[in-house]
């Protein structure tokens, strides 16, 4: 099975609350579970991998199941965090531990607005015709990796797959600069006031 897994954490260093900030009328997350569940992809299900109730209540709302997972797995009170895929990993093992027989993995950033269905086609089907040999990512984007892999190595290598999507969509939203730049393209893609 395939399984989606969305790491958002309540907190957020440079823009507050940002997985959950409000992006042209719906939380930033929102768009990241609607083009995983567009993409069909997940037989596994659309999970986020969260410590702060609302930032669940936000993902439930929109159509994804949840994890809670442990606070040490979220960056509190400035401590650094501890990285996506050290929490995609509990993510699959506490899936794993439930039934969920997940062989597939795929980690989507909960700020990714601009990133479609399309876009998760397009890495699967690149990780699908290689044979699944390592990790194939869009930085800030996704990744997709085997959960071998991922529970027994997750750091992204040399060896590993960086694709090139649309450089006219893609921006990695880490400053209020990024999200300004993010709303602009939105809306130029969907034909919407800025």
């Amino acid at each position: 099975m395939r399984a989606a897994i969305i790491p958002a954490r309540g907190g957020s260093s440079r823009i507050p609350r940002k997985n959950i900030k409000m992006f042209h009328g719906k939380p930033v997350i929102a768009y990241s579970i609607a083009a995983a569940k567009e993409s069909g992809l997940f037989d596994g299900g659309v999970w986020v991998s969260t410590e702060d109730p609302e930032v669940a209540q936000i993902a439930l709302a929109n159509g994804a199941r949840v994890i809670m997972r442990p606070s040490n797995l979220a960056e509190m009170n400035g401590a650094p965090d501890c990285g996506t895929q050290e929490v995609a990993r509990h993510a699959v093992s506490t899936l794993q531990l439930d039934g969920v027989k997940v062989d597939r993995v795929c980690c989507i950033y909960p700020c990714a607005p601009t990133m479609t269905a399309t876009d998760i086609w397009a890495v699967h089907t690149a990780a699908r015709v290689t044979g699944w040999c390592g990790i194939y990512y869009v930085p800030g984007w996704l990744y997709w990796m085997t959960a071998q892999r991922l529970l027994s190595d997750p750091e992204i290598k040399d060896s590993d797959f960086g694709m090139d999507l649309s450089r006219s969509r893609y921006v990695d939203i880490n400053t209020t600069e990024d999200w300004a730049r993010a709303e602009q393209m939105y809306a130029e893609m969907n034909g919407v006031a800025a």
